[in-house]
């Protein structure tokens, strides 16, 4: 048991790469961000070969992904929508209803939902809506949720504008998946 920098086991403000014991990004693994406000740890860069999945795809690929550990998922609207930054419209909290749990169906989306944000408008790199720690194409992500109003359809937030809207399941769109900060769901 000696795995920390100054040979003890006892968390005492040196043991992550910042010298402090308080998830903000930079103490995960390699490849991944912990997201401060939500505690969720996120793919870091979006693969790049991954603008070719369907949903059924992308829910395979963060199944199997193997980074910084297990209990990696597609990640739920609400989830998802957290990593919006720069649109206060669409962020978590914002005037589009959509959120996992309590209303995932066209009766909660007004138009700031699909509208969003000016184009590339972010803070992120690019332009994006997504935290600048983020590495990835701005461009739509799926989330794990189905349309309720047509199964064949899923919800997918849109870093270029912010905006979260639904598609055919078959269509191709990016991936990023996440785990809860203990690693598993």
């Amino acid at each position: 048991g000696d795995d920390t920098p100054d040979g003890d086991d006892t968390p005492d403000g040196d043991d992550t790469p910042d010298g402090d014991d308080t998830p903000d990004g930079d103490d995960t693994p390699d490849g991944t961000w912990t997201d401060p406000a939500t505690g969720l740890i996120w793919q870091k860069s979006a693969p790049e070969d991954a603008y070719g999945l369907s949903l059924e795809d992308a829910l395979a690929y963060c199944e199997n992904l193997e980074l910084g550990g297990a209990d990696w998922h597609l990640p739920g609207i609400s989830e998802l929508r957290s990593l919006i930054t720069g649109c206060p419209a669409t962020a978590v909290g914002g005037s589009c209803n959509l959120d996992d749990g309590i209303c995932v169906d066209w009766d909660c989306v007004d138009q700031s939902c699909s509208d969003g944000c000016d184009y590339y408008g972010g803070s992120g790199s690019g332009g994006c809506y997504f935290a600048a720690e983020l590495e990835g194409e701005c461009s739509g992500y799926w989330t794990s949720q189905i349309d309720p109003d047509n199964g064949e359809y899923a919800w997918l937030v849109d870093f270029q504008y912010g905006s979260i809207y639904t598609s055919d399941k078959d269509v191709t769109y990016r991936v990023r998946c996440t785990q809860d900060m203990m690693g598993g769901r």
